[in-house]
């Protein structure tokens, strides 16, 4: 077999180990090096995808962050080649990244010290089969895959405000969401799309090392699948040798809708020639089985089809509350989305959904809130919430029922012309989705304040400044027009999603709470005056309920808007959303309907099957899904008829380090201290004590912080404790409610105290257990 070989240029004793062990290899398994095949004349970059094409695998040293190295792979994995993934261990800390990143990182790896030791392990190394089975995937109903960042900076703002104006339905790879991309879940998301957008930055960039990672894999397993690929460089970035000729720089984000814009024509041609053709490829049952994606905002468009209408959703469908709380992964956004397309089949309802980012909120904190006089903060922010919900009112009116109503309606008519003259006033020239309108105007405030008093900060704005830069026009004729128009509807509906999106729960301060409890509160006025107007006006807030405590601590009128809480205490319920999927999905690709009994054997060590994943699923739909998922993936790729208990155990522990990644990420960006500490559980017993966990961390190193990280780990479920009556239980037992968990815990002795480490962590952690 003739494999090629991909690796750094740099260091020199990774190329030369690579290099010299071409040389001295004479086993069944030869390779090329690029430097060997491309000889004096030839082009680099046009000729490596090529020779990955003609050969039957890639080796790839992934020792260290290489953007060429991940783009070759993912091209050899698009083309179906197996890949041996090798690590140079001689190096500090090599291959560590793998760990953050995901990719790769539960792929078996050669660990190699020198060109002598890979040659000899490449002699007894059988060469397996390509990672993932032929591709059966239909292009999803949202056909563009987008690499968001992490810190949503312009760039990223204005990429998806351009999809969203553009493509309109669209799918993300998220890192605020999800840090870590395992390799089955981008294999998975670009072969359901029919083109790839993503962006390399430069180093000044937050995350830009692994980011860019991200993108060259993505793009090379686009290339490699032969679908569409737009990849948007910083001006100031390093443009990768293998794919240098497909970037298209971006001097000013403004330039990012034109790419945009070139790509959607494509997009469309792919999606209604993409489908048929991989429908027949393989016909075992195991491979026409798709459960979804694990995050709701890429599988909108699909949700109606297997959606488990749980007694929260009711309670949001019906208006039984206001604020709709609950874990990340626990449901929400699905939720939101489910809300809003099943009122807007009514014509006679307005519904808006409002989702502000990440990176618009901290600007709107950075350039608005801390110029406020403390005195008026929070009379002055409601006066701007307010000010944003009416506008995006008038905004919705026109969009959704200017052409549908105007001229049409004698009575709507003159109304319409009178928001017609509004908008012009009020958004100016500011183009754009929701957040580049409300970043367009907080830049409008913060312009004139700094025209108005300078940059020295030694003037705050009180709340007379701030609504005479705010208000183009009355604020009281903008009212009378939006709620004469509201009369005539059966009713408006406002949803709220992601206004704490990136937030840490403990990193949270006073303006942060004072954001969304002014926002609130202009929710509330506006539905007061809509009531007086004799309009029927609703909302509901989608908030995590750590974020929700905090609010309702630091507010003297708690309980006043109702709570529908998002959790999921029936084993059987969360279930339901395996089986619907499996059956929605087997129904469309074989016409005939199946279940969970059809695809995967009985029971594992003594009980259900699907009972053991639940157990280990931390209570989320997002986590039993992508458990599931990888189950269901690791069965397809070995041959099998349906899942085994290897499948089972496999799809487990690669499901367990992602979840202990993607924990690890999110404790480390609520408390800085605790970053990796997760892993100082490795080795322990599943069934422990307080003290021995302490010791632990001590001994790693986070005696400092010992209280702080051992509530995180209790708010994450990381671990559990002993109930009266001997049980295990976690904080997803008690509803998410700390202080109860708290309590129950405070009778323990000490140090003692008697602990359990969940089994979502402990598999891949490597703890016994001997419970």
């Amino acid at each position: 077999m003739k494999f090629f070989a991909a690796y750094p240029s740099s260091p020199d004793h990774i190329s030369i180990s690579i290099e010299e062990a071409e040389k001295a290899n004479s086993s069944h398994l030869q390779f090329s090096t690029w430097r060997s095949t491309f000889g004096a004349g030839r082009l680099i970059d046009q000729s490596v995808l090529p020779e990955i094409a003609k050969a039957d695998g890639l080796i790839c040293d992934i020792s260290i962050p290489n953007e060429n190295v991940f783009f070759e792979i993912g091209f050899a994995i698009g083309k179906m080649k197996p890949i041996i993934p090798i690590i140079n261990i001689s190096m500090m800390d090599a291959g560590e990244y793998l760990r953050k990143v995901g990719l790769l990182d539960n792929v078996g790896q050669i660990r190699y010290e020198n060109s002598a030791d890979l040659v000899y392990q490449l002699q007894s190394h059988a060469v397996g089969r390509p990672i993932f089975a032929e591709p059966n995937f239909e292009i999803s109903n949202q056909p563009l895959l987008v690499l968001d960042s992490l810190r949503r900076n312009e760039f990223s703002t204005k990429l998806i405000s351009a999809v969203k104006e553009l493509a309109k339905f669209y799918r993300t790879v998220d890192p605020q969401e999800e840090y870590r991309l395992s390799t089955r879940s981008a294999w998975e998301l670009v072969n359901e799309s029919s083109a790839v957008v993503v962006s390399v930055y430069d180093t000044t960039r937050t995350d830009y090392l692994l980011h860019n990672i991200r993108a060259a894999f993505l793009a090379g397993l686009t290339i490699g699948l032969d679908k569409e690929c737009v990849i948007l460089v910083d001006p100031n970035a390093n443009k990768p040798l293998d794919f240098i000729d497909v970037c298209r720089t971006i001097k000013h984000p403004d330039d990012i809708r034109d790419a945009v814009s070139d790509l959607v024509p494509k997009l469309y041609q792919q999606q209604l020639g993409g489908t048929e053709k991989r429908r027949t490829k393989n016909r075992r049952l195991i491979s026409q089985v798709s459960v979804g994606s694990n995050a709701a905002e890429n599988e909108m468009r699909d949700l109606e089809d297997y959606f488990v209408e749980t007694h929260h959703f009711k309670n949001a469908l019906e208006g039984r509350g206001r604020l709709v709380v609950g874990r990340k992964g626990a449901g929400k956004t699905a939720i939101f989305w489910r809300v809003r397309d099943i009122s807007r089949r009514k014509n006679s309802e307005l519904v808006l959904d409002l989702k502000p980012d990440g990176y618009q909120l901290r600007k709107f904190k950075e350039q608005l809130v801390t110029l406020l006089a403390d005195g008026t903060k929070e009379h002055t922010l409601t006066a701007f919430w307010e000010y944003i919900v009416y506008c995006e009112i008038v905004h919705k009116i026109l969009e959704s029922d200017y052409k549908r109503l105007y001229g049409r309606n004698p009575r709507l008519t003159p109304i319409l012309d009178d928001l017609s003259e509004l908008r012009s006033v009020l958004f100016e020239a500011r183009e754009g989705d929701f957040s580049e309108r409300m970043m367009g105007l907080i830049k409008d405030i913060n312009d004139k304040f700094y025209m108005r008093h300078g940059t020295d900060g030694s003037t705050a704005l009180q709340t007379s400044e701030v609504t005479e830069l705010l208000y183009a026009t009355d604020i009281h004729k903008i009212q009378n027009a939006v709620l004469s128009y509201l009369e005539t509807r059966d009713r408006t509906l406002l949803l709220v999603d992601n206004i704490d999106k990136g937030w840490g729960a403990h990193g949270v301060d006073r303006d942060d709470v004072l954001i969304v409890s002014t926002l609130i509160d202009a929710l509330r006025k506006v539905e007061r005056k809509a009531a007086k107007s004799r309009a029927n006006l609703g909302w509901l807030l989608f908030l995590r309920n750590d974020v929700f405590e905090l609010l309702v601590d630091q507010q003297n009128d708690r309980g006043k808007d109702g709570k529908i809480v998002v959790d999921w205490d029936s084993e059987a319920a969360l279930q339901q959303v395996i089986e619907e999927r499996i059956r929605s999905s087997t129904l469309a690709r074989t016409g005939k309907a199946a279940g969970w009994a059809d695809i995967s054997i009985p029971t594992i060590d003594g009980m259900g099957s699907i009972a053991w994943l639940t157990k280990r699923s931390l209570m989320r739909p997002r986590y039993l899904i992508q458990l599931v998922d990888e189950c269901i993936g690791h069965a397809d790729v070995c041959g099998h008829e349906r899942i085994e208990v290897e499948d089972l155990r496999a799809g487990f522990r690669n499901f367990s380090q992602d979840v202990i990644g993607n924990t690890s990420f999110e404790m480390r960006d609520i408390y800085p201290s605790s970053e990796d500490a997760i892993y100082a559980l490795i080795g322990l017993g599943r069934k422990t004590t307080l003290g021995t966990v302490k010791g632990t961390l001590t001994k790693e190193g986070y005696g400092d912080h010992l209280d702080k990280i051992v509530d995180l780990f209790f708010w994450f479920a990381v671990l559990g404790a002993s109930s009266p009556n001997g049980e295990e239980k976690y904080i997803y037992d008690y509803r998410y409610d700390q202080k109860l968990i708290s309590k129950m815990r405070a009778r323990a002795d000490g140090d003692d105290e008697e602990i359990f480490i969940n089994h979502a962590f402990a598999e891949g952690l490597d703890c016994v257990d001997l419970i």
